[in-house]
């Protein structure tokens, strides 16, 4: 097994190499969002791609999503410090319109051409339990038809002897309105509970 020490040396050897290999939708090194936390951590979270926020700052989950992921974690007893946050693009990718970049949600092949990246980075890390943020991480590391209306909140087998769960992004939560949003809500914080208890456990 490798130490914190040893992991974050790969991991930065990790991260020289994506700067020499960008793929679609990444244009510059510059743009580049790279996972963050603690490398000897037990629990991976993995999201969809980065957005305006992310970009600016160069770190993933730190806009209005990553604040709920983060108080999430944090109510379940989980300290965001204690894990790895990344996603399965690096890059953001982007629309214009009326001359100005938007946010886009990432395409499946953006995200085929990304995952042995991604699969570089958890080979790294060997977690016991990573939770998919989002249909298309979960489509990534699940399977390929996943349907979040059929396997949320639900162990699955992982790379690398990890077990794998799938639950909202946290932008989708943010999205829900009237009662519903309740119970989506209430549906994410009992999935990233369940999965911090899968992380200390597994």
């Amino acid at each position: 097994m490798l130490n914190d020490d040893e992991k974050s040396k790969l991991l930065e050897a990790f991260r020289q190499k994506l700067k020499t290999d960008l793929l679609p939708p990444c244009e510059f090194a510059e743009g580049l969002v790279f996972g963050e936390g603690r490398p000897e951590t037990r629990l991976v979270l993995v999201g969809e791609a980065p957005g305006e926020q992310e970009e600016r700052q160069g770190r993933p989950f730190v806009g209005r999503s990553g604040q709920l992921l983060r108080r999430t974690l944090e109510a379940a007893g989980i300290s965001p410090e204690d894990v790895w946050i990344t996603n399965v693009v690096k890059c953001r990718p982007t629309v214009v319109q009326a001359g100005r970049r938007s946010n886009r949600a990432p395409t499946w092949r953006e995200a085929q051409a990304w995952l042995p990246h991604l699969m570089d980075e958890l080979e790294i890390l060997r977690p016991q339990a990573i939770i998919c943020l989002g249909n298309l991480a979960a489509r990534a590391l699940i399977q390929k038809d996943f349907k979040m209306t059929e396997g949320r909140g639900k162990w699955h087998p992982g790379p690398f002897g990890s077990h794998v769960l799938a639950t909202y992004h946290p932008s989708y939560v943010l999205r829900q309105i009237g009662p519903q949003a309740e119970v989506v809500r209430n549906q994410f914080r009992d999935d990233i509970a369940e999965a911090g208890r899968g992380g200390r456990a597994r």
